[in-house]
Parts: structure tokens; sequence; C-alpha cells
């Protein structure tokens, strides 16, 4: 019966204590040391993100293409070549087409579902395209009229009459 009662751990080693505590001691420092790591490698990963440099070509004549630093770059040209947007200069308008829109989402009709504009839906049900030619090597392609500029347009309906 000497040996009830007592707490846990009252009866170790005082040397098997230190153990302990230096081995809790060896974990956190290891865990601080893994924080420290990955901040580190954090910094780096950004420090190379604002080393970037773009290689921009100029719409001047005779201006060679330059490498840009990204400090200089309109954040949403980085943000457009980051989700692999690419710019291309039109040329001219070739044709245009009324097409139907896609189904409009749920959240689209419930949005609608108030408003009494039969003849609204109807205007939006079909989407004017222009057929685009391009300054580069890309192929001709059909575009929204909110992505073709309003000049070309002009031109292209004023060829058309």
């Amino acid at each position: 019966e000497d040996g009830e009662g007592e707490e846990e751990g009252e009866g170790e080693d005082p040397l098997s204590k230190v153990k302990a505590a230096l081995s809790m001691e060896d974990k956190i420092e290891a865990e601080l040391e893994r924080k420290e790591r990955e901040a580190a490698e954090g910094k780096q990963r950004q420090y190379e993100l604002d080393q970037r440099e773009f290689l921009v070509e100029w719409r001047e004549p005779g201006m060679e293409p330059t490498w840009v630093p990204l400090k200089h770059m309109a954040p949403d040209v980085v943000g457009d070549f980051d989700e692999g947007i690419e710019y291309a200069e039109a040329k001219a308008v070739l044709d245009s087409r009324e097409r139907k829109r896609e189904a409009p989402s749920a959240e689209d009709q419930l949005r609608k579902a108030g408003a009494d504009s039969s003849s609204e839906e109807e205007a939006e049900a079909v989407q004017l395209e222009y057929l685009v030619e391009w300054t580069d090597e890309y192929e001709n392609s059909w575009e929204p009229a909110d992505h073709v500029s309003e000049d070309l347009i002009r031109l292209f309906e004023a060829s058309a009459q």
C-alpha cells in the first residue's frame, strides 16, 4: 500500500523527466525550424515572382521587343498573362452574324423571374458576333460585339452599305 496514492510521475526517475523535457524541446525546435524553412521558401518564391520580366512587343514601328520588369507592368495585363489570355490586334471585321446565347444560369433565371421583361429576354436571347481578321498569324475568329472595336464595326457597316 506504500505506492498507492502517489500522483502520476512522482515515482519517476529525475533523469527520465529531464529526457522527456529535452525530447519535447527538440520537437518544438524542429517544428520552429520547419516553419522558418517554409516561410523562407515562401519568401524565395515571392521574390522569384517579383523578379519576373515580360517580353513586350511595342506597337510603334521600329521598336524592338523589350524585357520589362514586373513592377512596370499593369496588374491586369499580368493577370491576363498568368491566366493564358493572349492579346491580338484586330485588322478588320469581315462579317457579322446573330447567334443564340447559351441558356442562362439558374441564378440569372431567378434574378429575372420577378421582372416583366419579355422583350428584353428576347433581345438577350440573341448575341451579335463579328468575324475578325487579326494582324498577326492568328486565324480569323468570331467574337462577341463587346470584344470588337467600335471603329472597326463602323468601318464594316459602312462598307456593307
